[in-house]
């Protein structure tokens, strides 16, 4: 699992145009509850990978965390396709 934290939230715009740009599936939206944040789940199209969108209020940032046996190629595709966006505050 890899985590990479934002300084800011992400607009779900931003995200739905990351997704698209990276071919990420979108499999679910789970609603926030006392146990878990809010969270957008996405899949890779080879099914290797998911990244989670997790909406940390208590921040007020978003951290993506991308899970499974393709998750370190398509955390370096994440980061990359974030460092290109302007508005991005993506943490190292």
């Amino acid at each position: 699992m890899i985590s990479i934290p934002f300084s800011e939230a992400l607009a779900r715009d931003d995200l739905d145009d990351a997704a698209q740009a990276l071919g990420l599936l979108l499999i679910n939206i789970v609603p926030a509850t006392a146990d878990h944040p809010a969270q957008i789940i996405f899949a890779s199209s080879d099914g290797l990978s998911t990244v989670h969108a997790l909406d940390d209020k208590a921040r007020g940032a978003t951290t993506l965390v991308v899970q499974g046996a393709g998750e370190e190629a398509m955390a370096a595709r994440v980061r990359a396709c974030f460092s290109a966006e302007p508005h991005a505050g993506a943490a190292s």
